[in-house]
């Protein structure tokens, strides 16, 4: 079959007037779809109380001694379970030599093994309190919390020579915790959706886009950010699809981040250039009538941002790396309305999903390289928009040809909550519930000529917490429509 001639349909659309007034709606600015990040709490220190010498009592349900001490292990030793493999039933003086002290009398439940480590429950005698003062002079004017490992402390058994009395060794491990922001990959440059600076109509163009967010939340830092994304996109079939291309980049916090336990949140070198997830766009016409259309397609982001690394310290190895694989797809659907030659209106529908996870790695505390923990994902969002202004000059001058102010709303609703990835030692993402972001906007479009459009404007979100996602944003973009013109290609959104 063949494909419907678009050229003699709009000439007879020309011919009839009745698309006059679709040719003069101008751009759907956009709300910029701001960068976010999950605050994420990664150990940086362990250290482990020991008590020695102690005794089961008769109903093996707890060990009791007189005094325990406090110790930092070498970095190989971070469990009962590496202890004992390690042969060391107690610890040796010198450098491995008690950093603290813990009067007794001690009383700890546990839960006697059938061969290996016994398992330790909650140890009191203010044992969170020794460590954390502990882990307050290793890293003085720290914003770390002191957490319990209750999966890797535990007790071992041995029996002193010349005595058929056997004592007992416990060691409760502690880490020292730190919040960090972990991105989802690409989400520091913010992730482009498609109705930033767009016409649901196919057509010829090149341009460039250009955002500034004032204090971008970012995990639970604020930051300002600059964002840039040029474009290109070209008509296929006799104009009634196109193919684009969106390449977006920014001045944003690093993809890789040094953890600093004296910072509050935890980052250093938080400022770079970062190249974020690009995305291809495939629309088409699907109705077409005198005073409206209506389009649809399909959005494509790729995963071309930067792996997301957490460095334990400058210059040491990753104790994160959240690999960037995911693939976002996001189908939508357009409509415009212009009733007259002053007065437009559009909307557009997006879904955003994740075809893939990205797969997140961990060091645990105290060992080399990188374990596999599962998969972090961005959530599903809907994105929906409706634009809305009017023509307050239009002339057929050479130079300034057109003038629209124009308003718009943008909601951002999340269909599920944020993904975590939770266990005793880290956690990687924060639950944040259901996010529902919704912003509004203040613009004006400028057409220079009859192919050339100056775009800029305001935008503030209309919700608080963290349901605001920057306080405020300015953006500016510029149009180049190129290739054979009519009426229904300088629609500019």
């Amino acid at each position: 079959m063949a494909a419907p001639d678009v050229g003699g349909l709009l000439a007879d659309i020309d011919a009839g007037g009745i698309g006059e007034a679709l040719s003069d709606v101008p751009n759907f600015i956009g709300d910029g779809c701001a960068p976010s990040a999950s605050v994420s709490k990664i150990p940086i220190g362990r250290l482990a109380v020991a008590g020695l010498g102690m005794r089961l009592q008769a109903n093996a349900n707890n060990l009791t001694g007189t005094a325990s001490s406090v110790y930092k292990f070498p970095e190989n030793l971070n469990s009962v379970g590496a202890l004992q493999a390690a042969g060391i039933t107690a610890i040796p003086p010198g450098a491995n030599g008690p950093l603290a002290q813990i009067a007794g009398p001690i009383n700890i439940a546990v839960t006697n093994p059938a061969g290996g480590p016994g398992s330790l429950g909650t140890p009191g005698n203010n044992y969170p309190d020794v460590v954390d003062g502990v882990f307050q002079e290793l890293y003085p004017g720290s914003a770390g919390v002191t957490t319990y490992a209750p999966d890797d402390s535990g007790f071992v058994q041995s029996t002193p020579a010349g005595t058929n009395i056997p004592t007992y060794s416990s060691y409760a491990f502690y880490d020292y915790v730190v919040d960090t922001a972990v991105l989802t990959p690409g989400a520091n440059v913010g992730f482009v959706k498609l109705s930033e600076n767009v016409s649901p109509l196919p057509r010829d163009r090149v341009y460039f886009n250009y955002s500034y967010f004032h204090n971008a939340l970012i995990g639970d830092i604020r930051n300002d950010v600059n964002r840039f994304t040029p474009g290109i996109e070209k008509t296929f079939a006799d104009g009634w699809t196109s193919i684009e291309v969106r390449t977006p980049f920014a001045a944003t916090v690093a993809s890789t981040q040094t953890i600093d336990p004296s910072d509050p949140c935890g980052l250093v070198d938080a400022q770079d250039v970062e190249f974020g997830n690009m995305s291809v766009i495939f629309k088409s016409v699907i109705a077409l009538g005198s005073t409206w259309a209506l389009t649809g397609g399909m959005q494509v982001m790729l995963p071309t941002a930067d792996d997301v690394v957490v460095l334990g310290s400058p210059g040491g190895p990753a104790v994160v790396r959240v690999t960037n694989q995911s693939t976002r797809l996001m189908p939508f659907t357009g409509f415009i309305w212009a009733p007259n030659e002053t007065f437009f209106s559009q909307s557009l529908l997006q879904i955003d999903t994740a075809a893939n996870g990205n797969p997140t790695y961990l060091a645990t505390p105290g060992q080399t390289g990188l374990d596999y923990v599962g998969q972090l994902e961005y959530p599903t969002f809907m994105y929906l928009s409706f634009s809305a202004g009017y023509w307050a000059y239009k002339s057929n001058a050479t130079r300034l040809t057109g003038f629209a102010p124009i308003m718009e709303v943008h909601v951002n609703q999340a269909f599920q909550a944020s993904d975590v990835i939770q266990s005793s030692q880290y956690r990687l993402g924060t639950n944040y519930g259901v996010m529902s972001l919704v912003n509004g906007l203040v613009g004006c479009n400028f057409e220079w000529g009859k192919r050339s459009t100056m775009t800029f404007a305001y935008v503030t979100p209309l919700g608080g917490g963290v349901d605001r996602w920057f306080d405020g944003e300015f953006r500016a973009f510029w149009n180049y429509r190129f290739g054979a013109q009519n009426r229904l290609t300088r629609v500019q959104f």
